[in-house]
Parts: C-alpha cells; sequence; structure tokens
C-alpha cells in the first residue's frame, strides 16, 4: 500500500502548523511500516485551471502530480483553515483533479475507484467541519472511499497541554488505522474494478479540452 499526502500549506515547513501535522501522521504510518510520499504544493509549479495541462497544452508540476496520484492507494489532503475554509492550494489541486471526472465520462470509467481518501486540518477556528465536510464531498464525487474517521483536527499539536496532546494523538492513531484498514480491504478486494465492471452508461457535462488526446498517464 501506498499513501500520498498533499500539503497545502501557505507557509514553509518550518512556520507551519499544517506540516506538524503531517510529520506526526507520517510517523504513525512509519510504525506500521506503510509507504507514504509527502508533495508539498506551495513548491508546484502550476497554472491554475481544470484540466490536466495548461491552457497551451504543455505539461507543468500540476500534471505530473495527477500521474502520480493514479500510482497510489490512497490520497490524504492536508490544510491550514483561512477565512474558514481549507487553503488555495487545495482548491487548485482539486480543480485541477476534476480532469479526472470529465475523462472519465468521456471514457464511461470512474478514474479513482478503488482508492482512499483523507484530510488532515490545522486550525481550530470555525470552518473545520466545513472543511471535512467539502473535502469529503469532493473526493466521494470522484469516487474516492472516504472510510470512517478519516481526518485529523488540530490546533498547535505538539503543545505542553497533555490532555490536548493526548486526544490529538489518539485522533492519529485512529486515523492512521482506519487509513489502513480500507486501503487493504480496497486492494485486496479489487472492488473498484469490480464496480466498473458492472457500472450503466456515464453521462455528464465535460469542460476540459483535452479530451481528444487521452488522459496523460493512465494506466492500460
Amino acid at each position: 500500500m501506498k499513501f500520498l499526502i498533499l500539503n497545502g500549506s501557505l507557509t514553509p515547513p518550518k512556520e507551519s502548523n499544517t506540516q506538524k501535522v503531517v510529520d506526526r501522521v507520517r510517523r504513525e504510518f512509519d510504525q506500521y511500516k506503510i509507504e507514504t510520499k509527502e508533495i508539498i504544493l506551495r513548491d508546484l509549479k502550476f497554472e491554475p485551471g481544470i484540466d490536466i495541462a495548461k491552457r497551451d497544452g504543455t505539461p507543468d508540476d500540476m500534471t505530473a502530480l495527477l500521474r502520480e496520484i493514479l500510482d497510489y492507494d490512497a490520497v490524504i489532503f492536508a490544510t491550514p483553515i483561512w477565512w474558514g475554509t481549507y487553503s488555495s492550494y487545495i482548491q487548485a489541486v482539486m480543480e485541477r483533479m476534476g480532469y479526472f471526472d470529465d475523462w472519465g465520462i468521456k471514457n464511461n470509467v470512474q478514474p479513482l475507484y478503488g482508492k482512499v481518501f483523507g484530510c488532515l486540518v490545522s486550525g481550530g477556528d470555525d470552518g473545520w467541519q466545513n472543511t471535512f465536510g467539502q473535502l469529503f464531498h469532493f473526493a466521494s464525487y470522484l469516487g474516492l472511499t472516504v472510510p470512517p474517521d478519516a481526518f485529523v483536527s488540530a490546533v498547535g499539536p505538539g503543545a505542553k497541554d497533555k490532555a490536548s496532546q493526548k486526544e490529538f494523538d489518539e485522533l492519529v492513531r485512529v486515523f492512521v488505522r482506519n487509513q489502513i484498514a480500507w486501503t487493504e480491504l480496497m486492494v485486496t478486494s479489487k472492488i473498484g474494478t469490480k464496480v466498473q465492471a458492472q457500472r450503466g452508461k456515464r453521462t455528464g457535462y465535460t469542460s476540459a479540452p483535452s479530451f481528444k488526446t487521452g488522459m496523460i498517464g493512465a494506466r492500460k
């Protein structure tokens, strides 16, 4: 099993509470000897949009990221809360991931079926529940599976308050446990492939202009 963590922090890692949450979660995955990879979205060079490539058709770093998502068994979003919602980097990757849906409608498939989703949020301001709700809806719409307790919320992880730290550690433990359990179920059962074989004709509006060339990096 392989887990891809997309870090949408707006600040450099040394200043980022989101980074602290990601680091703690990755250490928990390490306890199970599970492979994780983190991509910091603010380090990517990309053009905002809704396609797999830039508007002129040339690939950018987000093109490579969309290809990479197909090679992982689970995707985890990590974000701070700014003005009551997730960061602009998470919004940007969501918009570009919409290409999976467009291509799937065109080709009558669900490219992300059988993959698991989770999210990590740093921040205690009003909006964390709304943030999870929006991200879970997005994930489910694209065909990702959202397990129970598929979230971690934290305010300044690593604080001296032992009670708060204990609660945070338990959130992480349950999150990682469930992510691994549901991903293992998806992988071993091959349920995504089985469901695909039983699907009816997909319908919907498609907006990405690159359909004519097929999805770059799609598995055969």
